[in-house]
């Protein structure tokens, strides 16, 4: 792991920047947005992703598509399975 300090000051108005050094390792660019968790005092900022990023990543190749008939017989059996487990949400 590689430590880093890196300061920024705040403006009047509350603003700062984000040094590039701390954007290069997050990845930010202009547009990008950023999160803010604050756990204990200690506030910690990353890169939010986009969904679109994500695209693929459950993707497993060896695994044959499903036809619309095994889609509808899915999710048939998982209405019929919720309303007989309790799970009913009318």
């Amino acid at each position: 792991m590689i430590a880093m300090i890196v300061h920024s000051r705040v403006t009047a108005k509350g603003q700062t920047t984000i040094p590039a050094e701390i954007r290069d390792v997050l990845g930010v660019k202009p547009g990008d947005m950023v999160r803010y968790e604050i756990l204990d005092g200690v506030v910690t900022l990353d890169r939010r992703r986009s969904a679109r990023e994500f695209a693929g990543v459950l993707h497993d190749p060896t695994r044959k598509p499903l036809t619309v008939e095994e889609i509808d017989l899915a999710v048939a059996e998982g209405i019929i399975g919720r309303s007989e487990g309790g799970l009913d949400r009318r």
